[in-house]
Formats: structure tokens, sequence, C-alpha cells
């Protein structure tokens, strides 16, 4: 090669040489700087980060991460003076501002260098994700009503046909495992009304409000004996601004039958009411004739009935349920329910008795008059301090339950001639009356709490004073 090009090369190749060195302490030298570091309990701590810079520029020299043991060697350094910075997430850096190194003592034994620890402060992770629509408990199964599509714009009773493990006839009768003795539970509380006005109920409470549905197939000893069959437990939004609505209803029936009803909610933060009335009348009137053979007689004999009636019926209810949210985890709550009943009907029965050959033997008329009335009300007043909803939970609960019913019958017989005209013998009068109250005091509280991590205790009280005249 001839010396200008080796002069060139030359010049070209030095200076990248020594910026390589002064960066990366990367030149081979005969220093080295060594130790162990500790945090101040006397720990080693592994994979802390040792750098030497140089004291002129601060140009990193070389680097190395600490055994397990803690130990560290930096090599390859040359002489001069050096800066040892050490550091480790979770502790604070320590540096050594003056490591001299010299051709008579090129290695520098630093010792055991100890970290202090200290708070590592991380901005703030939000996560986000959703319920499952499905969620099974030790006592019952969630269903949310989130996904349904019928949540949107249906009522209580399309929600229910959506669950799995529940059946809804065409009369909206709910029913679970093939059994219909279900009960309806509103927010952990039986429903305030029963039997066709539930139903009605149902078909007309807005899917919107529902939170989700939650199926208990075998009841604890907190519920009611008529829960045997399993309870549903329809579950309202919290402190939602759903304003106020309501419907109405009229029917009419070819027999006689007409009524209405009607129902407002009302829901607005951690206030929830919600409350219906219906009124039923009935009028009916009917007739029928029997010829009736009396085979064990002998001769035979016949008996010839004719009857006609007149029936007149009323039925009402009415329902109020107020739920207050006082706070996150306290709920204070009443319900007030009742109904009445009332009918009276009329009629009369010919009797006609004759013989084998059809001859007349006896007639008379048996007249009737009846009047039936019935009423039912229950109050309750509790409070729900729920820490952890459905997990651990304190309930108390004063329930009033009265009702009573009263029948006045008349039946009056009044014999006649075989032409059918008064005999002029006194009627013989029945005379049947009776009437019946009854009334409970309930006082109810019930505990719940987690046992484990699977297993829930439940323990409460119930005392009833029971009255019947």
């Amino acid at each position: 090669m001839s010396l200008p090009v080796r002069l060139f090369l030359t010049a070209l190749l030095c200076p990248a040489a020594a910026i390589a060195t002064a960066q990366g302490g990367t030149a081979a030298g005969p220093g080295a700087i060594r130790g162990t570091v500790h945090s101040e309990t006397g720990a080693p701590l592994a994979t802390a980060t040792v750098e030497v810079r140089s004291a002129a520029d601060s140009s990193v020299a070389g680097r190395a991460l600490t055994g397990a043991d803690g130990g560290f060697r930096v090599g390859g350094l040359a002489t001069g003076r050096y800066r040892v910075e050490v550091s480790r997430p979770g502790f604070a850096r320590q540096v050594r501002r003056e490591v001299v190194l010299t051709a008579a003592a090129p290695v520098a034994e630093l010792g055991t260098i100890r970290l202090a620890a200290a708070a590592v402060a991380l901005e703030g992770l939000e996560v986000r994700t959703e319920r499952a629509a499905v969620a099974v408990a030790p006592d019952r199964t969630l269903y949310s009503t989130r996904d349904m599509p019928v949540a949107a714009g249906g009522t209580a009773t399309d929600v229910l046909r959506s669950v799995p493990e529940l059946d809804v006839d065409i009369n909206g009768r709910v029913s679970l495992r093939g059994s219909t003795g279900v009960t309806i539970h509103i927010n952990g509380r039986p429903a305030p009304v029963r039997g066709e006005a539930l139903t009605t109920f149902l078909q007309q409470f807005p899917a919107s409000r529902i939170e989700r549905i939650e199926v208990i197939p075998n009841p604890s000893a907190r519920y009611d004996p008529d829960g045997t069959a399993g309870i549903v437990n329809i579950v309202l939004k919290e402190n939602l601004d759903l304003g106020l609505s309501g419907s109405v209803s009229l029917n009419a029936g070819t027999r006689g039958n007409t009524g209405g009803s009607g129902r407002l909610a009302y829901q607005r933060g951690p206030l929830t009411v919600f409350g219906g009335t219906s009124l039923n009348v009935s009028r009916r009137s009917s007739t029928s004739s029997d010829l009736r053979q009396n085979l064990a007689a002998r001769p035979v004999t016949y008996l010839q009935q004719d009857f006609r009636s007149r029936n007149r019926g009323t039925f009402g209810m009415l329902d109020l349920s107020t739920e207050l949210r006082l706070g996150k985890r306290a709920t204070l709550w009443s319900s007030v329910s009742g109904f009445f009943n009332g009918s009276d009907s009329d009629g009369t029965f010919a009797y006609l008795h004759m013989d084998s050959v059809r001859t007349p033997t006896e007639r008379y008329d048996r007249v009737s008059s009846n009047e039936w009335s019935g009423s039912n009300t229950d109050y309750a007043l509790g409070l729900r301090y729920a820490p952890e909803p459905q997990r651990h939970e304190l309930t108390l609960e004063l329930r009033r339950h009265g009702g009573g019913n009263r029948l006045d019958g008349r039946y009056v017989k009044e014999l006649l001639t075989l032409e059918g005209d008064p005999a002029g013998l006194p009627p013989e009068l029945t005379v049947n009356r009776s009437s019946e109250e009854n009334g409970d005091l309930v006082l109810q509280a019930d505990y719940t709490r987690p046992l484990g991590e699977e297993g829930k205790l439940e323990a409460g009280y119930r005392g009833t004073l029971r009255a019947t005249d």
C-alpha cells in the first residue's frame, strides 16, 4: 500500500476510535472498579445497575449489573478520575463522586454500597371490563338484563321469558323446573300483589327498570314457606333518573265482566316509588233445567229441577312500594297493599218429584240469598344495610298483616200444591252467618356474611304475634 493511502486511512480511523473509547469505555485499560450492593437491611441486591462515568465530561466509561450476591466488577478502565452511580428500581440512587485509578493502583475496591428503599410513583391505570351476563352464586343464579333485546322496550314478563331456567306460559304464569309454585320477589321482598293481579303487574312493569333476575331454586330458612318451589327475585336499577311513567288498561268480557287498572312508577336519584290499583265488576245471570232419573228406586222415580240465578261481584286492589337509598350501603323501604272482594247472589230452585209414570208427587221452591265480603291488608317497613350486597347484609323488617271475611246466607223452602200453588204451610227458613278476622304482627331480622371463600353464613330471628277471631 502506498504511503499516501496509509496516511489517509490513519487520519480517518483514529478520530472514530477515540470517540468510541470516550463514550462506551470499550477501549481496554488496566483499571477496574469492584464492590457489592446491599439494601439497608443487609440483603444483597441483584440486578442493580452500576455506571462508571468520566469525572471530566460525564461520559460513560463502563457499565455492569450486580449478580445474585450483589457483587459487580467494571473493568477495562484507563487510569483517571471517575464517578460511580448505583441504581435499582424501588431504591434511591447513590453516587460516588471521586474514584481515582492510577498506574500504581489500577483497581479500586468500593466495598459494600447500601441503597435506601424509596417509593416508586406510578401513573394511575384504569381498567374497564363488562360483567358476565350470567353469574353463579352459592345459593342463586344471576341473569343480567343488559344484553337482553327485550330490555329496551319490553316488560318484566318478557324478561322472565328470556331466562333459561324459567318457563312463562301464554297467560303469563311463571314456573321453575315444571313447578308453578314460584314466589316473585322485588328487590329481595315479596311482590305486593298475588295471583292474577301479579300477572297483570308483571305484564305492565317496564323492563328498562330491571337490573337483573335472580333465580333461587332452593330457598333457605329466611324465606317464607310459600317459596319452597323456588324464588324469582327481580332487582331494580339504582340511582337512575327514569322519571315518571305509567300505564292504564281497560277490559270487558262477553260474560258480564268489566274492569280497569292503572300503574305509576317514579324513579329519580335514590328514590323509587311504584304502585297501582285495579277494579273489576261482574254481572251474571243464568238458567238451567235438569231431569233426573233415580235408578236406585223400585220402581224408578223422576226429579225435575229448574234453576235461575243472578250474581254480582266486585274486586279491587291497591299497592304502593317506596324505596329510599341512604348512602351507598343502606336502604329504607316501605310497602302497603290491600284488596277487597264482595259478592251477592240470589236464586230460585223449583223442584218437582214424579213417580215412574211421571205423575207429580211433591212440589216445592227453594229460594236462596247470599252475601259475602272479604278484605286483606299488609303493611311493612324495613331497613337493609349491605356492605357487600348478597354476601354481607343485615335486614330488619316489621310487617303487619290483617284480613277477614263475612258470610250471610238465607235459604227458604216453600211447599206448593201439585198444581204449583202455595200450600199455605209455614216456610222452612235456614240462616247461615259466619265471620272471621285475623291479624299477624311479624318482626324479622336476617344477617348474612361470607364463610370462607365459597361458603355463606345466614342467621336470623322471627317473632310473630297472631290473633284470630
